[in-house]
C-alpha cells in the first residue's frame, strides 16, 4: 500500500476503530496495529486534519502505537489544539511517549508568548504532577471560563501540591456547582488536616447533592480515624442516598486505614 490509496485506508481504518461494533472496532484496532512504524507516517499526517474527530483518533493511535517518535506531533497538538477533546486525548497520549523528553518541552512552553499555549502546556504538566505550574492554575481558578476553572482545579490536584489548598478552598464557596465538585475531588487528592475542615464543610451545608458525595468521597482520601465519628453524624441526617453510599464507602475506606492513617 503507498500514496494517497495508502493514507486513505488509514483513514478509513481509523474512523472504523470508533464505529461499527466491537468486532469491527477489534478488526480495524488490529489491522492499524498490526502495520507497526509503517502506519507512522499516515498517522502523524492525520494529527493536522480540519476534521477534529479525525485529530482525536489519530493522537489516540499514536498513543496506543507508543513510538516515540510521535512526542513532537501529539504535543504540538497538546499546546496549540482548538479542540478540547483533542488536546486532552493529546495529553493522555503524551504521558503514553513520554521518553523523558516531554516534560523539558512542555515546562520550555511557558515561556510562549501566546496566552493560550502557556496555559494548556501548564494543564499538560499538571498532568504530569509538575508543581512548577501551581501558579499557573491557582490564577486560572479565577477564570471566567467554565471549563478553565475545571481544568485548574483538576491539574492541581493532580499535583499533589500543598501550595494550591488554600485556593481550593477559597474556590469551594463559588457558585458553580459542576466547579465545587472537582474541587472538592482535588482537595481530597492533595489531603492534610488544611482540606478535612472544608471538605466537611461542604458534606453537611452544600445545598448541591453531587457536591455533597464528592466531598464524602475526598474526605475518604484525606481524612483519618478521627473523622470517623463525624462522618456516622453526618450520615444520620442525610437523605440522599448516593451521598448516604458516599459517606459509608469513605468510613470504610478511613478504618482502613487504622490508626495511623495508613492502608
Amino acid at each position: 500500500m503507498s500514496g494517497p490509496h495508502k493514507s486513505d485506508r488509514v483513514e478509513d481504518l481509523l474512523r472504523d476503530t470508533l464505529g461499527g461494533d466491537e468486532d469491527e472496532r477489534a478488526r480495524a484496532r488490529n489491522e492499524l496495529y498490526m502495520q507497526g512504524p509503517d502506519v507512522l507516517p499516515e498517522v502523524l499526517q492525520l494529527t493536522t486534519s480540519e476534521d477534529p474527530d479525525l485529530r482525536w483518533l489519530a493522537v489516540d493511535t499514536l498513543g496506543s502505537l507508543g513510538d516515540p517518535e510521535a512526542i513532537p506531533a501529539v504535543l504540538d497538538r497538546a499546546l496549540e489544539d482548538e479542540d478540547v477533546h483533542v488536546r486532552w486525548r493529546s495529553i493522555w497520549a503524551i504521558n503514553r511517549l513520554d521518553d523523558g523528553s516531554v516534560i523539558p518541552l512542555t515546562l520550555a512552553a511557558l515561556e510562549e508568548q501566546d496566552p493560550m499555549v502557556v496555559w494548556n502546556a501548564a494543564v499538560a504538566a499538571g498532568a504530569f504532577g509538575r508543581e512548577e505550574v501551581v501558579d499557573h492554575l491557582v490564577e486560572g481558578l479565577k477564570s471566567p471560563d467554565g471549563f478553565r476553572r475545571w481544568e485548574a482545579a483538576n491539574g492541581l490536584g493532580t499535583t499533589r501540591s500543598t501550595r494550591g489548598v488554600p485556593a481550593l478552598i477559597s474556590a469551594m464557596e463559588h457558585e458553580d456547582p459542576d466547579f465545587r465538585k472537582e474541587v472538592a475531588l482535588s482537595l481530597g487528592l492533595i489531603g492534610g488536616e488544611e482540606t478535612v475542615g472544608p471538605l466537611l464543610q461542604a458534606l453537611r451545608e452544600d445545598k448541591d447533592s453531587e457536591v455533597r458525595w464528592r466531598a464524602a468521597m475526598a474526605l475518604g482520601w484525606a481524612g483519618d480515624e478521627s473523622i470517623a465519628p463525624v462522618l456516622k453524624e453526618a450520615l444520620d441526617v442525610e437523605r440522599e442516598e448516593v451521598v448516604r453510599e458516599a459517606i459509608q464507602e469513605a468510613i470504610g475506606l478511613i478504618e482502613r486505614k487504622g490508626p495511623a492513617g495508613n492502608p
